[in-house]
This record gives structure tokens, C-alpha cells and sequence, in this order.
């Protein structure tokens, strides 16, 4: 009979919050505490928030039984106290799971940071460069305990629910089948309302452009977000970075600004965004400094909401960590003691307030969940649908495959089952797998 991981990793489970990191790793050794995290603080974004209320029996029976596998103290769903709806129902649910509680978290960004969660849950500084179980904390999305549940019943993970939102006709959240292209997606929202557009996968501060409408949806989409191309924050998005680099080197004031809101400089991780952007001009003082870029989670608030102006100091260190990652060098005061700052709590950014500064507040509505049953003809299933090398495939080009076969098998130990996602012929094989109906 397998066991709690291998049902996760054989039924394709991956992190659903965005970073992809495949599940079944996080369940092979003991915690105190597994957090559920259904704070879901991007901007625009309504996936998280519909899956709960749509799936709250599923999203605790997967979370109490990830608590049993791992032996854990307790179960902690953290949810954002606005969502009252939601809450009423979870506590009425909850009653039902001795092992589990609620946590309420103020609306303010980035709440959903893995280390920012543990703090405010638990009061627990995950050390600089380490990870949630350097905390004895395993935190996994609210919709991957929703896929559990899934899992632990045996159904793989073959379809991904995502908001669609920004200029299309209808703003929605649905659900789609696994390698659904992105035009085909919008096509459920009633379809872009201008010509002149950009797509933005993912949230407004972490997402990114895709330019290729054919690419196809995957384990890890959260959401597409459609602006005007000439939209501030696509044009602050698809600059150049030499440009940046060049603008940084002459511009930057040294304000500190990108410092003292950056959310790991505030849990006392030693980043300090200011000092990298100093770098640019002081050659002899970058090889000390870009090392604490390895710190950066890329949240992007030090360039979108603190620079004064309009800098990207997110970017420029997201580039050194790049470097040294090619480099495969490591941060070297990796698990070193962090202390809060004391002025932390006043210095959270009201999620409210981040979206006026994006200029998206004309798209700032709540979205209700669309249960259909989307007609998809074609998909293209990525062989990276995880944080991992690609998956090997083990289907023939002109092969028939049914909903749910299993079409690629993990490359190692780090990867899970890839799986597909409607009944049709396999048209082409290389880094996506495409299938007809």
C-alpha cells in the first residue's frame, strides 16, 4: 500500500501557490506545525479565495491528514480576517477536525511569503537562506491541501483553477484542463476587450509576460492578467534591464526606501535592497553585498510601491542572484540567528493601498467561481509543470491516450507523474506534450 507522499507525488501534486515546488518532498519527515496558507495576497488575484469556499471539506480533510502523516502538533489554515463568508463556514467545518484551527491575518502584502506567514502564525523566524523546516513548519497552498484530499482518493491533478482578469469581457475563476492555451483561456472570460494587450501570468507584482498566446496553462498558473500594453505597470515590466541597471547607477538616491519596506529585511534577514543598488556604481563593494541577494524572494514591492523613483531594484538583484546561482555559489551565512525589526508591524503595505499604486483599482472587484465544463479541444502539457528538471515522456507520437493516463514519468527523486489532461492523440512531443480531442 503506498504511502502519504508517493499517493502525492503518483497523482502529480505540486505547489499550487505559483512556485511549483513538488509536494511529496515536503512530506517525508516530522514538523511541529503545517500551515495551510490561504492568505493569497497578489493583487486581483480570487483563486484562493474561491477554491476555500467551494472546497472547504476537501482543503481540511487534506490538511488533517497531512498532519497525522507527519505527526504533527497541529493543522493551521491562515486566512485573511476580511474574508467573514468564508470564515463562518470554515468554523462550522473545522469542528470536525480536532487537529486543526484557524488564523486570521490583517490584509497587507506580502502576507502569502512563506517566512512572512510563519511569523505572523507562529511567531518563528525562518533563517536567512533556509527553508520553512528550519522552523519545523511545513506550509503548502490552500489549494494543494484541496488536491490532497484529491490525491488521497485517488484522482490526479489534471486540471488547474485560475483567475482571469483585468480587460476581458467577463472577470472570472475557473477551473481548465492542464495544457489549455492561454487564447483558448480567455475565451471563457468572453475574450479580451481591446487590441492593444498584454498578458501577464501569474499576479501583478510576481507574475510575468508572456508574449505566446498558444503556451498552455500549467500546475502552477494562478492567474492571466489582461492590461493595456502602454499600462504602467507592463511598461515597468518589459524594460530593459541594461537600461535599468544604467538608470539605477545614475539615479538611485539612496533613499533606502526598497530597504526599510522590504518584507526579509524587516524579519532581520540581512538584505538590504539600498546597498545593492550602490553596488551598481561602487565595483569594490559588490562582491560582499550581492551576495545577500540570495535573500530576495522576488516579491517585487521594493520596485513596484517603495522606489520613489520608479527604480527596479528587484530586478537588479533577482540578475545577481541569477550570476551567482550560474556561478553555483551559495549564500555563505546560510541559518544565521534573525532578530524583527521592532518598527515591522508599522511598515506592512495594505494590500488596498498597493493596488492604487499599481494603477489597477478599475479591475478590483470580487470574482465569483464559474462551474463549467470547459469544451477544450487541444492542450499542450508541459514536461516542467514543477520546480525540476523536465519529466520523461512515455507516449509515442500518434498515440492514443485516455483523461487521467499517466503520459510522463519524473526524470528523478525531485519530480511527480505528469498526466493527461483530455482523451485525444498525441500530435507532437518535445518539451510539451500536445494532444488533440
Amino acid at each position: 500500500m503506498l504511502d502519504f507522499s508517493s499517493k502525492i507525488r503518483n497523482a502529480g501534486i505540486v505547489g499550487a501557490g505559483g512556485a511549483g515546488f513538488p509536494t511529496h518532498i515536503k512530506y517525508n519527515q516530522k514538523v511541529e506545525y503545517i500551515i495551510a496558507n490561504g492568505a493569497e495576497c497578489e493583487p486581483l488575484l480570487y483563486t484562493d479565495k474561491n477554491l476555500i469556499l467551494n472546497f472547504p471539506q476537501e482543503l481540511l480533510f487534506g490538511l488533517s491528514h497531512a498532519v497525522e502523516a507527519l505527526q504533527a502538533k497541529k493543522g493551521i489554515l491562515a486566512i485573511k480576517e476580511k474574508n467573514q463568508k468564508i470564515i463562518e463556514i470554515l468554523k462550522e467545518e473545522i469542528k470536525k477536525f480536532p487537529n486543526l484551527e484557524i488564523f486570521l491575518l490583517s490584509d497587507f502584502y506580502p502576507a502569502g511569503d512563506e517566512a512572512v506567514l510563519i511569523f505572523e502564525v507562529l511567531g518563528r523566524i525562518v533563517p536567512p537562506s533556509g527553508i520553512p523546516l528550519d522552523a519545523g513548519v511545513v506550509v503548502n497552498n490552500a489549494g494543494t491541501f484541496i488536491n490532497i484530499c484529491f490525491a488521497l482518493k485517488g484522482k490526479a491533478l489534471l486540471e488547474r483553477t485560475l483567475t482571469i482578469n483585468g480587460e476581458v469581457a467577463e472577470p472570472i475563476v475557473l477551473s481548465l484542463p492542464l495544457g489549455t492555451s492561454i487564447k483558448d483561456a480567455l475565451s471563457f472570460s468572453g475574450g479580451v476587450k481591446i487590441s492593444k494587450f498584454k498578458v501577464i501570468l501569474g499576479g501583478p507584482m510576481m507574475g510575468s509576460i508572456e508574449e505566446d498566446l498558444e503556451v498552455g496553462i500549467n500546475k502552477t498558473t494562478t492567474g492571466i492578467i489582461v492590461l493595456p500594453e502602454d499600462h504602467p505597470l507592463i511598461l515597468r515590466k518589459s524594460a530593459d534591464l541594461n537600461k535599468e541597471f544604467k538608470k539605477g547607477k545614475s539615479a538611485c538616491d539612496q533613499c533606502r526606501f526598497c530597504t526599510d519596506l522590504c518584507p526579509r529585511y524587516l524579519l532581520g534577514h540581512s538584505l538590504e535592497p539600498h546597498l545593492v543598488m550602490r553596488a551598481l556604481a561602487w565595483e569594490n563593494l559588490r562582491l560582499n553585498i550581492i551576495e545577500s541577494t540570495f535573500l530576495c524572494t522576488e516579491c517585487n514591492l521594493c520596485s513596484y510601491y517603495a522606489c520613489p523613483l520608479f527604480l527596479s531594484p528587484g530586478k537588479i538583484c533577482v540578475k545577481f542572484k541569477s550570476i551567482l546561482i550560474k556561478e553555483r555559489k551559495k549564500y555563505p551565512y546560510k541559518n544565521k540567528f534573525s532578530l524583527s525589526l521592532p518598527f515591522r508591524e508599522n511598515r506592512k503595505i495594505p494590500l488596498k493601498r498597493l493596488i492604487q499604486r499599481l494603477d489597477l483599482s478599475a479591475y478590483e472587484k470580487e470574482l465569483n467561481f464559474k462551474k463549467i465544463a470547459p469544451q477544450i479541444k487541444k492542450v499542450r502539457i508541459s514536461l516542467k509543470q514543477y520546480n525540476g528538471v523536465l519529466a520523461h515522456p512515455i507516449v509515442k507520437s500518434s498515440e492514443k491516450v485516455s483523461k487521467g493516463q499517466v503520459i510522463a514519468e519524473p526524470a528523478d527523486a525531485f519530480g511527480v507523474r505528469i498526466h493527461a489532461s483530455l482523451n485525444g492523440k498525441i500530435k507532437e512531443i518535445g518539451e510539451h506534450i500536445i494532444i488533440e480531442a
